[in-house]
């Protein structure tokens, strides 16, 4: 059984009656993020903690995640005691403590912009950061999600050294091609094995997220074609930017007609 979720950063609105929107849309869930230091990580909140949990059950919806978007401003790839480190182990140790208050089982950490692996000091890092993150999770039985564009067998090998019994890799499927120039059905392929049941699902071209499903140049119907061949159950991700340019210019009044062609664009393959 496959649930459709979206990134709350990608709504119509930009998170803006994020949970009556993702039920109109016929979602089943939407990915939480913390938030940025310079906003004081909203997530963070109680009341906006407490609100959202009434909302979950008002709208009838799962939060399966909550990403720090913010480690990409504030990277830790140069190290714990740099300025940026210092606010990426916070945010990291918040994050996990937020996610326990509001019962959430996943944490997720992306490796993109200033946060990108391009140098083996940078693995490094990237390793004791996520040993660190998994060291705050264990407690409360929450799992650590890893998210980079490294071939896969860097990164298997990244998360064996880590050898964190709740530590997974997280799939995105534009990231691989976008970053690296890699092949994302053969990314998806020889990571499935090894992958955590959510996984984002987005299109494109010049720009992450900027195409709806099929119309960039991602292989998309290829990739979710293999991933209903393996009978992939968990949560699919649609992290399009509805709200953003060049996508939301197909539909400016009525992004929420963008997201449902997506939503439909899933159903479709998997027969739904």
């Amino acid at each position: 059984m496959i649930k459709i979720g979206v990134v709350s950063w990608g709504l119509p609105g930009g998170g803006v009656y994020a949970p009556e929107i993702a039920q109109m849309a016929g979602l089943d869930g939407i990915q939480l993020e913390l938030g940025s230091y310079q906003d004081g990580f909203p997530l963070s909140q109680a009341v906006i903690q407490e609100n959202l949990l009434k909302d979950q059950e008002t709208y009838n919806l799962e939060f399966p995640s909550i990403v720090l978007n913010d480690v990409m401003l504030h990277p830790y790839i140069n190290g714990r005691d740099t300025e940026d480190g210092k606010i990426a182990y916070d945010q990291i140790e918040l994050g996990v403590n937020v996610a326990a208050k509001m019962k959430i089982n996943v944490v997720m950490i992306p490796n993109f912009e200033s946060n990108i692996i391009s140098l083996p000091q940078h693995v490094i890092e990237t390793e004791k950061a996520l040993t660190f993150a998994c060291d705050c999770a264990l407690s409360h039985g929450i799992t650590i999600a890893t998210e980079t564009s490294l071939q896969n067998d860097l990164h298997l090998e990244l998360v064996k050294r880590i050898n964190k019994p709740n530590l997974k890799i997280f799939f995105d499927s534009m990231n691989y091609k976008y970053f690296s120039k890699l092949s994302q059905l053969e990314e998806l392929t020889a990571l499935f094995p090894h992958l955590l049941n959510q996984m984002h699902v987005k299109d494109g071209i010049d720009a992450p997220g900027g195409s709806l499903l099929g119309k960039g140049n991602m292989d998309i119907a290829d990739q979710l074609k293999f991933l209903a061949s393996m009978d992939f159950e968990g949560w699919l991700i649609l992290e399009n930017y509805y709200n953003k340019l060049p996508l939301r210019s197909e539909n400016a009044e009525n992004q929420i007609e963008l997201l449902k062609s997506d939503v439909a664009f899933v159903n479709q393959i998997f027969g739904i």
